[in-house]
């Protein structure tokens, strides 16, 4: 009988044991989602749009990074939207499907070497269009369809008027009571501003100053996207792809966060931890530092903003650095009173 019983004690465990390994050992549910999600299909694409991959001009790169994104999402694709490469190259990409989609404007000139390799799509936005290359005709009935079918949505007509309205501060006062948005990016820049404590509006005002809402904006000096971020500075958060507006947004709210910290423990007062914060984003701590202790030589505070400036006619300096963060201020007052 003792036998019998330590037999079955035996058998039960092992049961339990295999029942254990089978649950512990099984794929989540949810990661055999998150398996199937990351399987699908990538289009790889690219802007080029008047003349240059990711123009600096035009808001019309925004809006089709956005109308990309969305295509893909109600397609069930995921969408890669490739950094600026010369327009060279870009249409030897094309016709070797290592990217999927080419914007440009159809009253571009297309190299004679290519013009029977591709195909346009219906036009996207005035004569913008979204090309692909021959044999890619299944891609481009997709793109065709859909589109037709948004262009029966208002949401194509709030995306433009989010993109090509007037971003002037004049015009803004002018229809104060008709905004509801001050860019494309709100939702970006009040994700990341609650972050970390900041009025979602000054940070808006500073992405304007930076950019004016355009995520092709580069500086001869190197600093790119919506913030105008260097790569070495994204990189310190960790961020590599930085004309993704979200991921420029939030590596230039995180270096802005960084530099608020620094000035606040030097014990400066709110308002000016916020000028110095702002002016060492735009020059650099290491030139700010230059500034303070010049203006300390001359008899000026440091430790505030508006006599540092003050030194700068007496220096003889130039007051591109004042003009920006006046310009700055001036923005965000201009916000504060036409949107909460």
């Amino acid at each position: 009988m003792k036998k019998a019983l330590t037999f079955i004690l035996r058998l039960l465990t092992c049961i339990i044991i295999l029942l254990l390994a089978v649950v512990i050992l099984s794929p989540d549910p949810r990661d055999r989602e998150i398996v199937i999600d990351d399987n699908r299909d990538t289009i790889k694409c690219a802007i080029g749009l008047n003349h240059a991959i990711f123009s600096t001009q035009a808001r019309n790169v925004g809006f089709h990074y956005e109308l990309l994104n969305t295509f893909g999402k109600d397609n069930g694709n995921r969408v890669s939207i490739l950094q600026p490469i010369d327009e060279p190259r870009c249409w030897d990409m094309l016709i070797n499907d290592s990217i999927q989609v080419l914007v440009m404007n159809d009253t571009d000139t297309i190299p004679p070497e290519y013009a029977s390799k591709i195909v346009y799509s219906v036009p996207i936005k005035g004569n913008d269009v979204w090309v692909v290359s021959v044999g890619n005709e299944r891609l481009l009935n997709s793109i065709n369809f859909w589109f037709a079918e948004l262009q029966g949505e208002d949401m194509l007509e709030k995306l433009s008027h989010s993109y090509f309205r007037s971003y002037k501060l004049d015009w803004l006062i002018n229809h104060a009571g008709q905004i509801s948005s001050l860019s494309p990016y709100d939702d970006i820049i009040k994700k990341y501003s609650r972050q970390i404590g900041l009025d979602w509006r000054l940070l808006s005002a500073v992405v304007y100053q930076e950019s004016q809402y355009r995520i092709g904006a580069s500086s001869p000096k190197s600093a790119k996207g919506l913030m105008q971020i260097k790569e070495s500075t994204a990189a310190r958060y960790g961020i590599s792809d930085i004309y993704d507006p979200d991921m420029n947004i939030k590596a230039g709210t995180r270096h802005l966060d960084y530099l608020l910290k620094k000035y606040r423990d030097q014990g400066l007062d709110s308002a000016n931890v916020i000028k110095f914060a702002l002016v060492a984003y735009n020059i650099g701590e290491g030139a700010l530092e230059k500034k303070r202790h010049t203006a300390d030589s001359l008899g000026f505070n440091p430790n505030d903003w508006d006599r540092v400036a003050e030194s700068f006619h007496v220096a003889g300096t130039n007051m591109h650095t004042a003009d920006y963060i006046n310009s700055v201020m001036q923005i965000y007052d201009v916000y504060k009173n036409i949107i909460q």
